[in-house]
């Protein structure tokens, strides 16, 4: 049997204003457990809601990450940081999945030190900090709905597997 044409790829196709603001208010929960979010976080949510959801993520305060040359738009990241960093981002991915994109808690701070530079221990410590708040951010998208890499990926592969069992008989 031939197999069916692919459906087109709609990027964002289910990402709306208000789900947008869903997604920054449950990394926000979990960024800043005691509710203290800083006030230059705060000011970053001021954007318009009545645009198309395009405008809004070209815009600032939203930045653009650009694959190489003249290649689309790879990603769309919000800084909202979290309790002990400023630099964590909500990230928005467009990709080929019935939602049309992909949340990350992307923490930006994916370098490597070598042990012995001077604050290396230090610097591991944020690390693993910035890990826990990923996991908790990426887990309660997940318990929501939202579509994120890994929940996406385990579809595809339950997918893929009931397809495999389906063409086996069993």
């Amino acid at each position: 049997m031939p197999d069916s044409p692919a459906e087109p790829f709609a990027p964002f196709a289910t990402l709306t204003p208000a789900v947008l603001r869903r997604a920054i208010a449950i990394f926000l929960q979990h960024a800043y457990p005691d509710g203290q979010i800083p006030p230059s976080i705060t000011q970053r949510l001021a954007f318009r809601d009545d645009r198309p959801i395009r405008d809004i993520l070209e815009s600032p305060p939203f930045e653009r990450l650009k694959k190489a040359g003249d290649d689309p738009v790879e990603s769309y990241m919000l800084r909202l940081g979290n309790a002990g960093y400023p630099h964590m981002k909500l990230e928005i991915v467009p990709y080929s999945c019935p939602d049309g994109y992909v949340l990350g808690a992307n923490t930006h701070d994916q370098m490597q030190l070598k042990p012995d530079w001077p604050g290396h221990d230090q610097f591991r410590t944020l690390q693993d900090q910035n890990l826990r708040y990923k996991r908790a951010i990426e887990s309660a998208w997940t318990e929501a709905g939202l579509p994120t890499f890994h929940e996406t990926l385990r579809e595809m592969i339950r997918q893929q597997k009931g397809e495999r069992d389906r063409l086996k008989g069993i």
